[in-house]
């Protein structure tokens, strides 16, 4: 039997080898191959070819939002120059910021290649009190919290702009701390922005008949008026006792005023006494 011819491998349609379509995805896939790559490369040189280049600590940037300024921080927090950056514990160093009371945050970050960024946040005072340790006294401030520190790189003026706070019950003090007096620096801050006048005039403010655990109702503020009289001034419903107190000292004649004693705004019916 004679045997079919087969066409030749030769004589079928071959493709073109290299058409510009096979190129353009070579091309194409090339591409993406070397973006890749050089993803991966910028990646490793900003991490492990940047911590190679990291130098001993040689700078400090220091930020606060209250008085204390660098060179404090200097002198009494020691900080590990020429350690490497890397090497540093900055729980430990934060740890240290935060025995001083007037710190009331702190954060600490690495600036490559050698420095450290400290941002300090400070307790604001809003009164002062008399402090006695070891048989010596010294002044000490109250911030709007309650927390009582010791002042750093505060100068006599700015301590005397401070009323003084006297009569803390010792069942409010706990760790360092009076407790409930955020209503009271409300208070204060409602006299300030409702009746500048009277806030300037308050010379000090006493807490010993003040009990934050009674009802709002019940509490009440004690203060020393330019010297000569006290007002008792209540938490609760302050707008209503202003307005008591203005009627009350408007009504008084100039002899009365100078005489006047005590002026209670915090009773149902306002009490004044004389001398």
């Amino acid at each position: 039997m004679k045997k079919k011819h087969d066409p030749s491998w030769k004589a079928l349609q071959q493709k073109p080898r290299w058409t510009w379509q096979r190129v353009r995805k070579v091309l194409l896939r090339a591409g993406i191959v070397l973006s890749f790559v050089t993803a991966i490369s910028f990646i490793l040189w900003r991490t492990v070819g940047k911590t190679e280049t990291v130098q001993p600590l040689e700078k400090i940037f220091f930020s606060t939002d209250g008085v204390l300024q660098k060179d404090w921080l200097l002198a009494n927090v020691k900080v590990p120059f020429g350690e490497g950056l890397m090497a540093i514990d900055l729980n430990s160093l934060q740890h240290h910021c935060l025995q001083y009371k007037q710190i009331k945050e702190v954060e600490i970050a690495r600036e490559f290649p050698d420095a450290l960024r400290i941002q300090v946040k400070e307790h604001r005072p809003c009164t002062k009190v008399l402090l006695v340790k070891n048989g010596k006294r010294s002044v000490g401030l109250v911030s709007m919290e309650g927390v009582i520190f010791e002042p750093l790189q505060y100068g006599r003026q700015q301590l005397a702009t401070y009323p003084t706070l006297s009569g803390v019950p010792k069942t409010l003090m706990k760790d360092g701390k009076i407790l409930g007096f955020r209503s009271v620096f409300r208070l204060l801050q409602f006299l300030n922005s409702n009746a500048p006048d009277v806030f300037q005039a308050i010379k000090k403010l006493s807490l010993r008949h003040y009990d934050p655990f009674l009802e709002r109702k019940w509490q009440s503020i004690e203060f020393d008026i330019g010297g000569t009289w006290t007002l008792v001034f209540p938490i609760e419903q302050p707008e209503a006792a202003l307005a008591k107190l203005r009627s009350i000292l408007h009504s008084l004649s100039p002899q009365q005023r100078k005489n006047l004693r005590r002026l209670n705004v915090a009773a149902t019916r306002p009490t004044v006494e004389f001398l």
